[in-house]
């Protein structure tokens, strides 16, 4: 697949410490320097081993020369950027290990304003769009002195570290999320669920308190008070009845007997008697 070498170059941008040699992460191969920071005028070195890939040009298209241009810029297509310095010829040579090709440029620092550099290549004139997957170089420091290129490098270091610890903690701190709100939805999932049972057994308590008072509705005769005064008066007048019957009954068995003859009494209190 054809890769746009702009794009590769840009994440090779990124890369503010040299790296190895050899196929990149970003779908290429690199050429690395032989220092982290220069001082204007030292010789630098810049190599890696490449191998056919998808960008378009071929060795026979050359010859190749690289430029020098400040990080985050780069040849696109056959748009040699103005601010490109060109620093020698690109050479290709046999290649060791598991790569079939070697490129190398070796260039005397320029005197340019501190900062961040890297190595972009074009065939004269710019016509092809890179060799195999060979993009570019990664990035080194330039500095007016060692001491202050050192300095950048522990910076560009420290500032790696932060951003390799700061996408962990997002990373990490992404995944709990995630984590969180799953379980803040199985929760609510079962508050529901748990609710919609509370309604249904509610519902089912109140059909059988229902059921229950209707059974007790049949169970209990139905009776007119009217009708209940009138069978208790009837009662009461039937116990009444009764109860008349047998005081008659009694008077009528009951004899009288006559008063006996007083004898044998003394007079005296014979005649009190009859007196009294």
């Amino acid at each position: 697949m054809r890769i746009h070498r702009a794009s590769a170059v840009l994440l090779a941008a990124l890369a503010v410490l040299a790296l190895p040699a050899g196929p990149a992460s970003a779908g290429g191969s690199w050429l690395s320097p032989d220092r982290r920071a220069y001082v204007p005028g030292d010789y630098a070195l810049l190599q890696g081993s490449f191998s056919t890939g998808s960008l378009e040009g071929r060795i026979s298209d050359g010859p190749y020369f690289a430029y020098l241009l400040p990080q985050g810029r780069w040849i696109d297509g056959s748009d040699i950027p103005g601010s490109a310095i060109r620093l020698g010829e690109l050479r290709i040579v046999r290649g060791d290990g598991p790569y079939p090709k070697r490129a190398q440029v070796e260039f005397t620092v320029p005197d340019v304003a501190r900062g961040y550099y890297q190595v972009s290549y074009c065939n004269d004139p710019c016509t092809v769009n890179g060799i195999g997957d060979l993009i570019g170089s990664s990035s080194f420091a330039i500095a007016p002195t060692r001491a202050e290129g050192r300095l950048m490098v522990r910076v560009a270091r420290l500032e790696s570290r932060v951003r390799m610890v700061a996408q962990r903690v997002h990373a990490r701190t992404r995944s709990e999320r995630k984590r969180l709100e799953r379980a803040l939805e199985e929760r609510t999932s079962d508050l529901v669920e748990a609710g919609a049972r509370v309604a249904a057994l509610e519902r089912q308590v109140a059909a059988l308190r229902e059921a229950s008072r209707a059974e007790a509705r049949q169970a209990r005769p139905i009776v007119d008070p009217w009708v209940g005064l009138a069978v208790a008066g009837a009662l009461a007048a039937l116990a009444t009845s009764m109860l008349l019957r047998r005081r008659r009954r009694s008077v009528g068995r009951v004899t009288i007997a006559s008063p006996a003859p007083l004898r044998d009494v003394p007079r005296p209190l014979e005649d009190a008697i009859r007196r009294g």
